[in-house]
């Protein structure tokens, strides 16, 4: 039997509850922290990728109007074929150049837009 207040009876001593809820509540905010990092980095990611969608469709919508090589003042809006989310919008004015048009072409989605001024050339038939 060893008496009170022997040596070896202060080595057997553990961790005290008030302890191990503070380690659990600190690894709790680093984990929430941590968590909350990821889930904006993947919001910034998904808005990044729509803005290189929309600027793919403008110049896809650009590239139609140039090889159509006609236009007629006014303005014309649609949805883009591949992706119903995304709409485009063209206004075309004439300018002081005969046969040059001015147009203005818009794409725009759900959390923005992105819009180009480009000046086209009417082809003329020569027939």
């Amino acid at each position: 039997m060893q008496k009170p207040g022997s040596k070896s009876q202060g080595k057997a001593r553990g961790y005290l509850l008030l302890e191990l809820i503070l380690a659990m509540v600190f690894i709790s905010v680093a984990l929430v922290g941590l968590l909350n990092g990821f889930s904006g980095a993947i919001r910034g990611q998904t808005a990044n990728d729509d803005h290189v969608q929309g600027i793919l469709f403008l110049e896809n919508k650009i590239n139609d109007l140039e090889l159509s090589g006609s236009f007629q003042e006014g303005v014309l809006e649609g949805a883009c074929s591949e992706n119903e989310s995304f709409s485009w919008e063209t206004a075309t004015s004439k300018t002081n150049v005969s046969c040059l048009y001015r147009v203005e072409v818009t794409v725009s989605w759900s959390s923005g837009s992105e819009k180009a001024v480009v000046y086209l050339r009417e082809k003329k038939d020569k027939s």
